[in-house]
């Protein structure tokens, strides 16, 4: 058979039937022969020819077959792109096109040399080039009017790609950026930088494998590269984050959904599926541990909040009518243990009248020996204090020496009573769960996830009356219940359906939303950093979320159905988002509900 020879005319007749960007270019653009048929236009913008533009284009110097679909790139080395289609769109993949209606397309030289005499200025343009495959080399550029020079190559394509999406993320042009000029040249010398040193490896150039470019992209330098971190910062306004994957050390089959890190860096997590419990603790030295482990047969239904104290791991998990256990940390784990005689029965519901009370503690937190408890089975927030000399009971529990239900009210079938500040028990919750201990201007305040009725409420523990008020959320029910079979449907393409929440902006948008606007769908677990900056586990969203006391901003996790990625943490899916906690060098955990593994949030360059 002969193989025809390689032409301009025959590689532009390949290029037309290759995807760019998820859809054919329009035949008509390409070829002035053949009139551009009516509707083209919509693909079309009308250069305003007061620029020129040319450069040199390289690409990767070796595809090699792996005998599978498509090709991976191999090897650093780069050489020019010869008699490949080159042609000029906007960042909304609109093409640039003549006063015919026809794009503005060329071919590259022998040497990997384009030139474009006419093309146009003021405007963000992307250079496109095709190469076999359906991959594709870009470059991004605000040509000025007269003479532009510009290079395009893998790093090019790397920012840019990259670039495109933040922008799409934050509802802007490309051009939008007022530090573009200067940060975006720094960026993609450092991102060459990165490509040459094999920190990133060499990416798929594939149509269809950018989202994987842009997850690689950011494993590579959002970990130990704060130089290129805090150019973006400077280029987007925030910060792009990486989010990756930490061994909990818990059995196959068990998701992890509570998390605590203690003062000396021992990591706890509590791993739960089909009624099966197991506490592992994780030393700074990564060695693991066994704290406990429940089977089916002893009855446990959840587990909540975990804190380490004075030698016991105290965890909101059912008693049986009251109270909540201590597992004590010096004894050592043996596979004879049961679940029920390796912990303290912390028997602490009881009324002045001796009476139990019941209640379940979904979780916990102490100040000066006060437990604080959410109680999800009665909608209360409670107090007690234990005996000093570890008293116990006939039962083997050790009991309390005093006990007040300090907000909430358990005889009212009210599941709320507004958001205006409420004294003690005449605030009303909604199947409380996460709790949170914060001092700020002089007061002690209890946060608490008041999960069904989609807020954080905060208790003033210093005022003498333990006032409640709302500090997030709004709305009853605003939000649709989702679980790790069925995502929630609160969210159309990333938004909050008009139809619900009139007005509000976008869940995600970088730059946050402000606070009476932010929706929040079961929130659980919140933590505090050293700068008094909230982080939330917004649970339903399946998203992190952050509170700097004037806008809410989402941190990590994306629309339903986008699977978990290492990468860019605003475009990595999350599963319920049940607890979070900071680790000793200041990253933020996650406990992803959907694995035996805990997220890790990378913040050691700040936000």
């Amino acid at each position: 058979m002969r193989i025809p020879p390689v032409t301009p005319s025959l590689l532009i007749s390949l290029a037309l039937s290759l995807t760019v960007a998820g859809c054919a270019p329009p035949p008509s653009l390409f070829d002035n022969d053949v009139p551009n048929p009516g509707g083209s236009e919509q693909d079309t913008l009308i250069s305003n020819n007061a620029a020129s533009l040319s450069g040199l284009v390289r690409g990767p110097a070796t595809l090699i077959s792996n005998n599978g679909a498509g090709y991976r790139l191999l090897g650093l080395d780069q050489q020019p792109a010869a008699q490949a289609l080159v042609y000029l769109t906007a960042p909304d993949e609109r093409f640039y096109a003549g006063t015919d209606g026809k794009a503005l397309h060329t071919l590259t030289d022998s040497e990997g040399r384009y030139a474009f005499t006419a093309a146009p200025a003021g405007v963000p343009v992307v250079i496109t080039v095709l190469l076999a495959n359906n991959k594709r080399l870009v470059g991004f550029m605000i040509p000025a009017k007269g003479a532009n020079e510009y290079d395009v190559d893998v790093a090019t394509t790397v920012a840019a790609e990259f670039f495109r999406d933040q922008a799409r993320l934050a509802g802007k042009s490309m051009a939008d950026y007022p530090a573009l000029t200067d940060e975006l040249p720094k960026i993609i010398t450092m991102t060459r930088e990165l490509l040459t040193s094999g920190k990133m490896p060499l990416p798929d150039l594939g149509v269809n494998a950018i989202p994987a470019m842009r997850h690689a992209y950011v494993r590579a330098f959002g970990a130990d590269n704060q130089a290129l971190s805090d150019a973006w910062k400077r280029l987007l306004g925030y910060r792009p984050l990486l989010i990756d994957e930490v061994d909990a050390g818990l059995d196959a089959g068990l998701n992890a959904l509570s998390i605590h890190v203690d003062e000396n860096g021992n990591l706890y997590t509590a791993g739960f599926n089909d009624f099966n419990l197991q506490i592992r603790r994780r030393k700074p030295d990564g060695t693991f541990e066994d704290i406990t482990k429940a089977p089916r047969a002893d009855g446990v239904d959840y587990v909540g909040g975990m804190l380490a104290l004075d030698g016991l791991l105290h965890v909101g998990v059912p008693t049986g009518w009251n109270g909540h256990y201590g597992f004590d940390l010096s004894k050592a784990f043996t596979a004879d243990d049961l679940f029920y005689n390796t912990s303290l029965w912390i028997r602490s519901g009881w009324n002045s009248s001796g009476d139990a009370v019941p209640f379940r503690a979904f979780d916990l937190a102490q100040k000066e020996g006060v437990f604080y408890a959410a109680s999800d089975s009665t909608n209360e927030i409670v107090a007690y204090r234990l005996f000093a000399n570890m008293a116990l009971d006939d039962d083997g529990a050790q009991i309390a020496e005093s006990f007040e239900v300090i907000a909430g009210n358990r005889a009212d079938a009210s599941t709320f009573a507004g958001d205006a500040a409420t004294a003690g028990t005449t605030a009303r919750f909604n199947y409380p769960t996460n709790l949170t201990l914060q001092a700020a201007d002089d007061q002690d305040y209890l946060y608490v996830s008041d999960t069904l009725n989609h807020r954080i409420r905060r208790i003033n523990l210093s005022d003498g009356v333990f006032t409640t008020e709302t500090i997030l959320g709004h709305g009853l029910g605003s939000t649709a219940y989702g679980n790790m079979l069925q995502p929630p449907g609160a969210l159309e393409n990333g938004k909050l359906p008009a139809s619900k929440e009139a007005g509000f902006v976008d869940l995600d948008h970088p730059e946050g939303v402000p606070k009476d606007k932010a929706s929040f769908s079961y929130p659980h677990k919140v933590v505090f950093d050293g700068q008094g900056r909230m982080f939330i586990a917004d649970q339903d969203h399946r998203r992190v979320r952050m509170f700097d006391g004037v806008k809410v901003y989402t941190l990590a996790g994306t629309d339903p159905g986008v699977p978990s990625a290492i990468g860019d943490s605003r475009r990595a899916g999350l599963g319920e988002v049940a607890s979070i906690a900071f680790d000793a060098d200041g990253n933020l955990l996650i406990a992803d509900g959907r694995s035996n593994k805990l997220r890790r949030l990378w913040l050691k360059f700040g936000l």
